[in-house]
């Protein structure tokens, strides 16, 4: 096979597996951290086959001439529904580097989601199971028995407990946290996010 038409298949089979993606990039990583100049000039082939520009490429190849793994552009505190936006949304750019820190387990693929993950649309199993940090609350000093308050301790953090279920909010909230000096948060601008969640059929 032509060495152009082998790199387009290569692109399509990341496309389709972003678990094989994920291993190949590791593969390059190893490659680029060997300091063998023919498995460094592989680990370019690699990346550019997954679209990385010479740009970013050079970036990997400095870092890691420089053995500095542990550095990053960027730490997210947090796995949560925020925490993987971000993250997402920042490594869009493939030169910026990013970690992202979770208490709880991550899970490759739903084959692997534990019962209590798998079937979110059972409270019972989800938002009270071993993926929950279990915090206890009163709503008021005449609350005699404390109440159990759900919150996700996995990757995706209360994502994945609640059955994926997502809500809008009340609009004058929104606008309230505008009036009072946040102006990025009125509902009329952050509804557009809202749409574009609601169209993520992925």
């Amino acid at each position: 096979m032509p060495l152009l038409d082998h790199d387009a298949a290569m692109r399509r089979q990341y496309q389709r597996s972003p678990d094989l993606k994920r291993l190949q990039y590791e593969r390059a990583l190893d490659y680029l951290a060997s300091g063998n100049d023919e498995e460094i000039n592989l680990a370019g082939t690699i990346l550019h086959r997954m679209d990385y520009t010479d740009q970013a490429i050079n970036n990997l190849k400095r870092r890691m001439a420089l053995g500095d793994k542990m550095n990053y552009d960027f730490i997210i505190v947090g796995g949560g529904s925020a925490g993987c936006t971000l993250a997402s949304r920042l490594t869009e750019d493939p030169s910026v580097s990013v970690l992202l820190l979770e208490a709880g387990p991550d899970y490759p693929d739903f084959e692997h989601l534990p019962v209590d993950l798998k079937q979110g649309n059972n409270v019972w199993r989800s938002a009270y199971g071993p993926h929950s940090w279990g915090y206890e609350a009163k709503g008021t000093p005449q609350q005699e028995e404390p109440i159990i308050i759900p919150r996700g301790k996995a990757m995706g953090g209360s994502s994945s407990i609640n059955g994926q279920v997502l809500f809008r909010g009340v609009p004058e909230d929104y606008d309230n946290w505008a009036i009072w000096g946040n102006d990025e948060w009125s509902f009329t601008k952050v509804l557009p996010y809202f749409r574009r969640l609601e169209n993520d059929l992925d």
